[in-house]
């Protein structure tokens, strides 16, 4: 009991942190107020914030919320947290040429590294309601994919206020590849990246429940 109390306590914690990161972010934004919100990073740390609070809640009222035990509601998030890590350490920011600095504040700082470190510790601790039929696993790519889907059509429909057309990030602006069928080609890659890395860590999560269920007998 009182280890799951202790688990509800780091996650308050953590989203009482992670909400005045987020405020004062979007407070000391000096682009567009809709660009923070449309921008797939500051999306995925909203969604968590609102998980932890949910599963730190019940864990401290010592229930179980159906929602933030969700197995795939669980594997999504991790997801789309690791998905801006990896975005930023070899996309945006490569650390192959030193661009990549996660202390450069604390919006990096939080927002790309420690949210995505931290999910990564409640995948591996917190029990989901099933184990994961791998077969349906690649469906946590499904808000990935919506968030393209916008991206392409807010980008080619609408300008920042600097004039350039609204695409959220550099590369996933197909006027950035020069031919069309480059963009094609590095979006298939990535959900094919990203589609291996989720069934990785589905398949890893159902050998330590498992390992635990062996214990427990």
């Amino acid at each position: 009991m009182k280890k799951e109390i202790s688990k509800g306590v780091s996650a308050l914690l953590y989203a009482i942190l992670l909400f005045f990161v987020l405020v004062n972010s979007f407070i000391n934004t000096d682009v567009d107020k809709w660009r923070y919100f449309y921008q797939f990073t500051q999306q995925t740390n909203i969604l968590i914030f609102y998980w932890l609070l949910i599963y730190g809640l019940s864990k401290i009222r010592g229930k179980n919320s159906k929602i933030a035990t969700n197995k795939y509601v669980l594997l999504g998030l991790t997801m789309n947290a690791t998905i801006t890590f990896l975005i930023v350490a070899f996309v945006l920011r490569p650390f192959y040429i030193g661009a990549f600095n996660p202390i450069e504040d604390a919006g990096e700082l939080f927002f790309h590294q420690l949210t995505p470190m931290l999910m990564l510790i409640f995948f591996y601790f917190v029990k989901p309601n099933k184990s994961y039929d791998i077969r349906h696993v690649p469906l946590v790519l499904i808000y990935p994919l919506i968030y393209l889907i916008i991206n392409l059509i807010v980008g080619f429909s609408f300008n920042f206020s600097d004039g350039t057309k609204a695409f959220a990030y550099g590369f996933i602006n197909p006027l950035n590849y020069g031919n069309f069928l480059f963009f094609i080609l590095a979006i298939i890659g990535l959900i094919i990246f990203f589609g291996l890395v989720s069934i990785g860590l589905a398949k890893f999560k159902n050998y330590i429940e498992s390992i635990d269920e062996l214990e427990n007998q």
